[in-house]
């Protein structure tokens, strides 16, 4: 599968959007959510290659911690725990429709559990009905620059999740120390953040947590 090339420091999403949050929280930018209607689009040129390795084997990584279904939200989900292809298509809809062994694929590749990757891609993109789901092959709500009103556009739709699964499990990023969905919230979606008016980041990590335990279902 074509991957994505090495992200560029003019080309960072809520990476640089949480650096201006850890120094200025009224001046943080992220995702719209999957409802907007105002997304806009940048078209991105870059050639797609060969991502950076992060030096793990999942043949010897696949042992997972048991799940604590009364408080999915505080479950490690930076671990790959397989689950069949099939199991997450059945609530894919729209774009995402027959997208899960690519979830599945990714989610090993990066070590991140491949039904927290579908969750997010749900919530994101209303279950593939987004205009940047549809238009952008955007599923992740990832932005271009630090700017709040465009969405980054990728030639295919898991494209965009082996974008994210590489944000959230890069050792030196962010997400280096976010390791549950209730953790992950508050740097992908954090609440009052200025293109957030209508106040839905609250429920992010509810959101997510809700379509990741159907698909564990």
């Amino acid at each position: 599968m074509t991957t994505l090339t090495t992200i560029p420091d003019s080309d960072m999403i809520r990476v640089a959007q949480q650096a201006q949050r850890l120094t200025s929280p009224t001046t943080l930018q992220n995702p719209p959510s999957a409802a907007s209607t105002g997304d806009s689009f940048v078209n991105s040129s870059s050639t797609l290659q060969k991502p950076i390795q992060l030096g793990f084997n999942p043949k010897t990584q696949e042992s997972t911690s048991p799940i604590d279904t009364s408080n999915i939200a505080n479950t490690n989900v930076k671990q790959f725990r397989p689950i069949d292809p099939a199991q997450l298509d059945s609530k894919l809809e729209g774009v995402l429709k027959g997208q899960g062994a690519n979830f599945v694929s990714i989610g090993q590749k990066y070590n991140i559990d491949p039904a927290f990757l579908a969750a997010i891609a749900m919530l994101e993109s209303g279950n593939g009905s987004s205009r940047a789901a549809k238009e952008a092959n955007n599923v992740m709500g990832v932005m271009t620059g630090s700017g709040a009103s465009q969405i980054k556009d990728f030639a295919r739709v898991e494209d965009s999740v082996e974008y994210m699964a590489k944000e959230l499990t890069d050792p030196q990023g962010y997400y280096s120390k976010a390791n549950t969905i209730a953790e992950i919230h508050q740097i992908y979606a954090p609440e009052g953040a200025n293109n957030d008016p209508n106040g839905t980041n609250g429920g992010w990590g509810q959101n997510v947590a809700k379509f990741y335990q159907e698909f564990l279902a």
